[in-house]
């Protein structure tokens, strides 16, 4: 399961039933710290999404009579950018010396022949780059379920 929840439930003292909870009956897989300007301009809560994993009847009742909860490795990042400002304006990704990053990406373009006829032709332009880290945060996911072996219950392609 992924969710997305209010970083006051993973941080405040008063909702740590809340955590308990989470941590007896799954196992936190990752945790994703999301950038302020996530849900903006329409929400300006701060976020992170938990990826968690249901522990099994059997696992529950050997961490209750162990007093432990199980040891395991968790998924943790904090992309710095998300593409967009508080205003929901575009963020581009500049040279330090402040200039706009360009890239040339393919794209179709629909045209009609005079007969009626629909025509998708491949144009190269050059567009800015915008500055997200979700995407690559996503390709690190991917890449550590694989490294730890996780790929028998999540489909990380």
């Amino acid at each position: 399961m992924a969710i997305v929840l209010p970083d006051s439930i993973l941080s405040n003292p008063g909702l740590a039933f809340i955590r308990r909870w989470i941590f007896k009956r799954c196992r936190v897989i990752a945790s994703i710290d999301l950038p302020q300007e996530t849900f903006e301009p329409f929400t300006g809560t701060k976020t992170s999404i938990l990826i968690l994993q249901k522990k099994s009847e059997e696992q529950m009742k050997l961490e209750e009579a162990s007093e432990r909860i199980e040891d395991y490795q968790v998924f943790m990042a904090i992309p710095e950018a998300v593409g967009h400002d508080r205003r929901g304006q575009p963020v581009y990704l500049r040279t330090p010396e402040g200039e706009i990053i360009w890239q040339e990406e393919t794209v179709a373009v629909v045209t009609r022949e005079p007969v009626g006829l629909t025509i998708l032709e491949p144009k190269k332009e050059l567009r800015p780059v915008i500055d997200d880290d979700l995407p690559q945060v996503s390709e690190l996911f991917k890449r550590w379920v694989r490294e730890q072996n996780l790929m028998g219950w999540f489909n990380a392609d």
